[in-house]
């Protein structure tokens, strides 16, 4: 999956009218939850149990380049040395903001996919970028309900 042509890293820093910013990110995290009115609780604890483990974390990185976040998996050699796993900790480290878990995110994202969808579909054009930017900028920094 990783070709010739794979790079990965941080963010970088852009400059916007003569300063110098830094580019961030989101970042987020998963849990394993277990709804305690499930109808096998013990099953269900032990799966989240696996599952979380650093055994399940291996597999995942080695099927599916999932990168763990058990500290003991990410100090192995063979896990600290791959360049998406520097990357990501380089970004969670010094680039990117936890992503909060309430609805002001939509602030964001419905904005956000919006704005993709019209690049994806060329309307956004060399003409109208700026406009299209803006405009973009102001949905993403009004409420719905101002």
């Amino acid at each position: 999956m990783r070709g010739l042509y794979y790079g990965v890293a941080q963010l970088p820093t852009i400059t916007i009218n003569g300063e110098e910013k830094q580019m961030k990110s989101f970042a987020g995290s998963k849990a394993i939850g277990v709804n305690p009115n499930c109808e096998y609780p013990q099953v269900a604890v032990a799966l989240a149990s696996y599952l979380g483990s650093a055994e399940a974390q291996q597999a995942h990185y080695d099927l599916r380049n999932v990168i763990p976040c058990n500290t003991e998996l990410l100090a192995d050699e063979a896990i600290s040395a791959d360049v998406l796993v520097t990357a990501q900790n380089d970004t969670f480290d010094n680039t990117a903001i936890i992503q909060p878990f309430v609805s002001a995110m939509n602030n964001y994202w419905t904005p956000a996919e919006n704005f993709g969808k019209s690049l994806v579909n060329n309307e956004v054009t060399h003409d109208n970028a700026a406009e299209m930017t803006e405009q973009f900028n102001t949905s993403m920094n009004t409420s719905a309900v101002e």
